[in-house]
């Protein structure tokens, strides 16, 4: 998370500091800013679960969308004072500046939490593996049943 958090914050800092005439560049650049940016949201959550109790992770899940929901929300305002301000590199100052926060948060996080040992972890896994077209297959063939099931009860009824 720090790294993908860190290359953002460069990426944005590149993006306020120069004036691209090429537009290829500014393109590729940009593309690679939402490269990075684009699975933070992922690997926040997935950090967070990491240190969580599992009767505490429904409520840090809450948690996180009100925040998200405050910083979508403060977010685009905040930008905007500061574009208004100082102009349109302003947006990537700011972009800059919360990445890199970010970035030293997971730095943080990483440092100064403690990892389970590995000889208290277990496997994760929610379901045994199957392969879908069976399953599919399967339910289609009880719906089938059901409904041949439910027709002769209500041809024997009538």
């Amino acid at each position: 998370m720090a790294a993908c958090a860190l290359v953002a914050a460069l990426v944005a800092a590149l993006l306020a500091a120069r004036d691209f005439s090429d537009f290829r560049v500014l393109l590729l650049a940009s593309a690679l800013l939402g490269g990075m940016i684009f699975p933070l949201y992922a690997l926040s959550i997935a950090m967070i679960n990491d240190f969580m109790r599992p009767e505490k992770i429904v409520a840090a899940a809450g948690t996180i969308v009100l925040i998200s929901g405050v910083g979508f929300t403060l977010g685009p305002f905040l930008v905007s004072l500061g574009m208004e301000r100082f102009g349109p590199v302003a947006f990537f100052w700011f972009l800059s500046a919360v990445y890199l926060m970010l970035a030293a948060l997971g730095v943080y996080r990483v440092a100064s939490h403690h990892y389970v040992p590995t000889e208290e972890k277990h496997e994760y896994s929610i379901y045994a593996p199957a392969q879908v077209g069976n399953m599919l297959q399967a339910d289609t063939v009880q719906n089938r049943e059901l409904a041949a099931d439910t027709a002769a009860e209500t041809d024997a009824d009538g």
